[in-house]
């Protein structure tokens, strides 16, 4: 299913000349949209799914018998990250219907980390890449823990931060995991390597979920258009100014205020579209929920944007 879906449906996030940004049909259509997503969420509700119990991370290869044995909700973790996409997905939607279609961008990023990711772990080896992802919370904790150390020692935060560090089972499994690193989640034995690791990072789980759209140079085209593009509003890098630049083109002096911009609401919209549906692909593909045909039609939808009336760019 997720397969197809890139295979076919990847034009819904490739900025297209022929569309009017600002075309109230288009605009009105990418709503739609958003809305037969939403109709999708009490579907899956209507299947109940129940999550399995808890299991024993595979990632724990060796403790002692005297430390406890790390369990991992993989159902649950799963689900969670659908649940913050269809959070982020909403708080587009919010930014874009309030003219603040620029900020949108941002999260636009956001939830394509989220949806690539989520659809890469149910992907092949799915207990090792989603236990993985579970016990890097304790990689980050201990992080967490070094710093409240360093920084508050004598606060409630340094007693909590030792109560943390002093967990011998997730001290063992951080360090032959991560190497006691906290950067770049995705790490696994080389099969190309024997002894060594290899990290993936997101540009490679796109490649290795849709390898048909990758470049030469540039890679997966949506790795080289919008995961870049979000990342320019992320990081306020100058492409993030092109519409506040020609508000403030005529202005003689300057006035601060907020500036409402809609022009990437179009693009925003349909990149929440897209990164959502695929996210709970992924979820219907892994657990079975059933809804290959709605999630197929609606992805039809999706690519079918009003074009200018000449096909020329408007």
């Amino acid at each position: 299913m997720i397969a197809w879906c890139l295979e076919h449906g990847i034009s819904v996030i490739v900025a297209d000349p022929r569309i009017d940004t600002e075309s109230r049909d288009a605009l009105e259509r990418a709503r739609d949209g958003h809305r037969r997503i939403l109709a999708l969420y009490p579907r899956i509700a209507e299947r109940r799914i129940y999550f399995r119990r808890q299991d024993k991370s595979s990632r724990q290869s060796r403790h002692k018998a005297s430390e406890r044995i790390i369990g991992v909700e993989r159902d649950r973790m799963i689900c969670a990250l659908l649940n913050k996409a269809a959070n982020t997905k909403r708080a587009i939607v919010t930014l874009c219907d309030t003219d603040l279609s620029d900020d949108a961008m941002s999260l636009c990023r956001v939830l394509l980390e989220n949806s690539v990711q989520l659809q890469w772990m149910l992907h092949d080896d799915w207990v090792s890449r989603v236990d993985t992802y579970s016990l890097f919370a304790a990689a980050l904790s201990r992080r967490i823990a070094n710093v409240s150390i360093e920084h508050f020692s004598g606060t409630d935060l340094d007693e909590l931060a030792r109560t943390t560090l002093a967990d011998t089972a997730a001290a063992a499994a951080v360090d032959d995991v991560f190497s006691g690193k906290w950067m770049d989640w995705a790490r696994f034995d080389d099969p190309a390597r024997p002894g060594k690791i290899k990290i993936v990072k997101l540009r490679d789980m796109i490649e290795e979920l849709d390898p048909k759209h990758v470049g030469m140079d540039t890679g997966h085209v949506a790795f080289a258009g919008a995961y870049l593009d979000g990342c320019h509003y992320v990081h306020s890098l100058p492409p993030s100014l092109l519409y506040i630049l020609k508000d403030l083109e005529n202005a003689a002096t300057y006035e601060l205020r907020e500036r409402s911009r809609s022009e990437r609401a179009l693009y925003a919209l349909q990149q929440s579209n897209f990164w959502t549906l695929m996210a709970i692909a992924a979820v219907n593909d892994r657990l079975g929920v059933g809804l290959d045909e709605e999630i197929q039609a609606i992805l039809e939808f999706l690519k079918d944007l009003p074009q200018t009336s000449d096909g020329e760019s408007p």
